[in-house]
């Protein structure tokens, strides 16, 4: 690993880390010029950076911070004094030189206390925190104390405490004292990115009995909705949770694939015969035989990604209609897009779009405002946190209702008032 710039690291990793956060948790105004080149989500507090180039690194600094522009180098120190923390891992190939030190993809995730963007700055960069801590012990191998400033799990207990009028609260609470005051530590709105725990799976419950009873006629949909409105929670519910129990087939047969983490056309069928758990791949034909007899559901997220002519051929699109168009064929298709398939793939002058017509439109929007307070409620509940009236319609007015921005809303006002 190349030598770190501490001075200029610390500085500098505030600044991108500030950054993944806004785009992880969907606070930025227009995602657009950063989305096909910079994929985030959240899996528990760690938070996975893929397929990205310094490039659109330097891109998204730029928008978070008004213009200001980092070097790529810059950048690039950054990463590595993370990785040196511990703070990041790099996740490319190690054993494969020019993966690791030729390609210009980056991937990494970075693990951090929480989801909350200003927490986790509050918690890494102030003098003497996280960041200058690790720093002092790969140093000398003598660790900071911890800062007198109380952190989320003890402010929350003496918020707890204050709320009921003990004043007379010991600096560092008694093991006794945790066992007996309830404990509101763990933020209830630290979903991000797909829900993949079916308890935390909330609602939508029309539109997935719809998508299973059209499926189990061999319907094929089309889900379209905005970013983080829940696509992909969907897919994944149908996917691993009640597809199999619902439509009566096996869990092998229904196969979600995150096109976000395919390249071109070729990864897209590697892809798609692994999952089936084919030995090899197959196309065209072959693949039709091997599939004969057998009936699968094939969810496809983010399929913006076939729109790169670059990469994919447009042939993908051919196989894939003529492997579900028709009630005999082997797949069932539900496919999530922000935008509608015919502007995705228009018709050309020389022939018909081959996703044209073959994918029923279902609109997912965002919860409606009973819905909305109806989620707030059941995640405070057993937390010993309530929200007013106020609090509730001001997130519902922010966020429009949109579930990843009302999560997001609501985890930054749990977290405030945890922590007066």
């Amino acid at each position: 690993m190349p030598r770190c710039n501490w001075t200029a690291g610390k500085r500098d990793a505030k600044i991108l880390i500030s950054a993944l956060l806004t785009h992880a948790n969907g606070e930025l105004d227009d995602q657009t010029n950063v989305v096909i080149s910079l994929n985030t989500r959240w899996e528990q507090t760690d938070l996975w950076v893929t397929r990205t180039t310094l490039q659109a690194l330097q891109n998204l600094i730029r928008i978070c911070n008004a213009g200001a522009i980092l070097d790529i180098e810059d950048i690039r120190n950054s990463i590595h004094c993370c990785q040196d923390l511990e703070i990041l891992k790099d996740t490319r190939e190690q054993h494969n030189p020019r993966t690791h030190n030729s390609s210009k993809w980056w991937s990494f995730y970075l693990t951090l206390r929480s989801i909350d963007r200003e927490e986790n700055i509050q918690w890494l960069f102030p003098n003497g925190h996280e960041w200058d801590r690790r720093r002092q012990k790969r140093r000398t191998g003598i660790t900071f104390e911890q800062p007198t400033e109380i952190y989320e799990s003890e402010a929350a207990n003496t918020s707890y405490q204050q709320h009921r009028g003990e004043t007379n609260l010991r600096e560092h609470p008694t093991q006794q004292d945790w066992l007996e005051t309830p404990m509101i530590s763990s933020n209830p709105f630290n979903d991000r990115g797909c829900i993949q725990n079916p308890a935390r799976f909330f609602d939508r419950e029309q539109i997935l009995k719809d998508l299973l009873n059209g499926l189990s006629q061999g319907h094929n949909y089309s889900l379209i909705g905005d970013t983080q409105i829940g696509k992909s929670s969907i897919l994944w519910r149908i996917c691993h949770h009640i597809g199999s129990q619902e439509l009566n087939m096996e869990p092998d047969n229904f196969i979600y694939l995150d096109m976000q983490c395919i390249h071109n056309t070729n990864e897209f069928f590697t892809a798609l015969c692994y999952k089936l758990k084919f030995d090899q791949t197959y196309r065209g034909f072959e693949l039709e035989r091997n599939l004969k007899g057998q009936r699968y559901i094939l969810c496809l997220d983010e399929i913006e990604k076939m729109t790169n002519l670059n990469n994919f051929t447009g042939e993908e699109q051919t196989e894939l209609r003529g492997l579900s168009d028709g009630t005999d064929k082997p797949f069932a298709l539900v496919i999530a897009s922000r935008t509608p398939l015919p502007q995705l793939f228009p018709d050309l002058p020389e022939r018909t779009s081959p996703l044209y017509n073959i994918c029923s439109p279902i609109r997912l929007k965002g919860f409606s405002n009973d819905i909305a307070i109806k989620f707030i409620n059941h995640r405070l509940q057993g937390t010993g946190v309530t929200f007013t009236e106020d609090q509730i319609n001001e997130l519902i007015s922010t966020s429009q209702c949109n579930p990843a921005k009302l999560q997001n809303h609501a985890a930054h006002l749990y977290y405030t008032l945890t922590q007066e």
